[in-house]
């Protein structure tokens, strides 16, 4: 399941800053996609990510930045992730496209 987003992840560790996030945005993007969440909740959480600390921080800030703006509802801050109810998961997956083109247009990631 992890196979194409952690290459991409790996692929991105040489890149510039801007390019770096785009990849690990379209990796969590595909991961996103490649889910079937059941029950009333799923996790996200780092495990694609491996150790790669920009990862880490990307997928949070992306996470962080559609909670903050109140485009995903009623997710909760995990000690390792989030927990997003799964009537959320399009939302969450929209969210993170767009937060791809503010950090493609900045060239950084936001808080």
């Amino acid at each position: 399941m992890f196979i194409k987003p952690t290459a991409k992840i790996n692929r991105a560790k040489n890149q510039p800053k801007p390019q770096r996030y785009s990849l690990i945005l379209d990796a969590f993007f595909e991961w996103l996609s490649s889910i079937s969440p059941k029950g009333t909740a799923f996790k996200v959480t780092y495990e694609f990510c491996g150790e790669s600390v920009s990862c880490i921080k990307t997928v949070h800030s992306a996470v962080q930045w559609a909670v903050d703006r109140g485009l995903v509802v009623g997710a909760v801050k995990l000690p390792r992730g989030w927990l997003i109810p799964t009537d959320q998961l399009l939302s969450l997956k929209a969210a993170v496209l767009m937060y791809k083109a503010v950090v493609e247009k900045e060239g950084r990631i936001r808080p």
